[in-house]
């Protein structure tokens, strides 16, 4: 078996690994991820399946000690560099390094690169050039240990594919899915987006409910490595099945080109029946059942022009769920828990992580 390990935003790792308990693996947290170990059909089905990891790393070989170049040479040496890279790669090594005799990164890279060069032929680097696939090879040196990995997943795996179009700040898809989880949501409710922009929540929520592989129209860096099998990987690549309509699923804004870009999102991620989008101001907003979710990434930061803005915003959102909402829930992310605290509702904290390089918290209440 191999090591694997499913990069994830920090504050993110439960998520991340409660929910490849879904699709059969069980993990080991750590900080920025979770350790998991297989075969190939382990290593796609966390590609294939992950809405909350941002990259796969596959382990080269074992960590080994390395307290100098020559020794890090030698042992690299040995690794099984032909399972992972074909020749005539394109290859990019990057190197980090802490606690460690070996502190420069730039010769660690260099004399990964030569290991690299002794075990398989490399593309010359007149061969670089845009859009051609590059093996992503990484390595870590931490207290004298050595950890090498190849990048399994190409680009970072928020990139689903549909979302071509963003509005402003727009939420990644990974930390979306990760707030959709968080809020205890699942299909028998609906669920309400009512700050969606590009309609991100409202758009990873259908294809949850709908079992849609956030992966399936999507190329991944596996697909390159010599030890590919693609028989494995049509195994697990379950064939999308068009949405139904019985969810109630939808998303507002105030801005209408917003809205617009939103309905092509679903439209290119397949979705017809499954989600709503309407123009609309928040002071518009109505409960569409008796109870149910609303998960939204409210203004926050740079979105707004000042905490004014941002007290007064709340306070509106709190007035009008308290008023109409009684008996939902609602699960929000921010950068401020004392502004969210404008609206009137009492939120408990379910998590800290990062978005965009700014602090933020998942927030949840049940109103009333």
């Amino acid at each position: 078996m191999d090591n694997y390990f499913l990069v994830v935003t920090p504050g993110l790792e439960e998520i991340a690994r409660a929910e490849a308990t879904n699709f059969g693996m069980i993990g080991e947290i750590t900080f920025g991820g979770v350790n998991f170990k297989g075969g190939l059909k382990e290593l796609y089905s966390l590609n294939l399946n992950s809405r909350v990891g941002s990259s796969v790393l596959a382990r080269i070989g074992q960590s080994f000690f390395a307290r100098s170049d020559s020794e890090l040479g030698n042992r690299a040496l040995k690794l099984p560099w032909k399972r992972w890279i074909k020749d005539d790669s394109i290859i990019k090594v990057k190197a980090s390094c802490s606690k460690s005799r070996l502190m420069h990164s730039g010769m660690v890279e260099n004399v990964i690169l030569s290991s690299i060069r002794k075990n398989v032929s490399i593309a010359p680097k007149s061969e670089y050039k845009e859009g051609i696939p590059v093996v992503e090879v990484s390595v870590r040196v931490s207290e004298d240990l050595a950890t090498v990995s190849i990048n399994s997943s190409g680009e970072l795996l928020h990139k689903r594919g549909y979302r071509t179009e963003v509005t402003r700040s727009p939420m990644r898809e990974t930390l979306a899915a990760a707030l959709i989880y968080s809020s205890g949501w699942n299909k028998n409710f609906p669920l309400i987006d009512p700050f969606c922009g590009s309609g991100t929540i409202p758009i990873e929520t259908a294809l949850i409910a709908d079992s849609v592989q956030p992966g399936i129209n999507r190329n991944f860096a596996f697909e390159n490595f010599p030890n590919y099998n693609q028989a494995i990987f049509e195994e697990i690549r379950i064939a999308s099945i068009p949405p139904g309509k019985s969810l109630s699923i939808r998303g507002y804004d105030r801005d209408a080109g917003a809205i617009e870009i939103a309905k092509r999102n679903a439209l290119r991620a397949g979705l017809r029946e499954s989600v709503h989008f309407s123009h609309q101001a928040l002071s518009y907003l109505e409960p569409t059942g008796s109870i149910g979710h609303i998960v939204t990434n409210p203004p926050y930061g740079e979105r707004l022009k000042s905490h004014n803005d941002l007290r007064n915003l709340y306070a509106q959102l709190g007035k009008i769920l308290i008023e109409k909402f009684i008996g939902w829930t609602i699960t929000l992310i921010t950068n401020d828990i004392v502004i969210a605290g404008h609206s009137g509702i009492k939120f408990e904290p379910l998590l800290k992580t990062t978005n965009g390089g700014i602090d933020t918290y998942f927030l949840q209440a049940k109103i009333g």
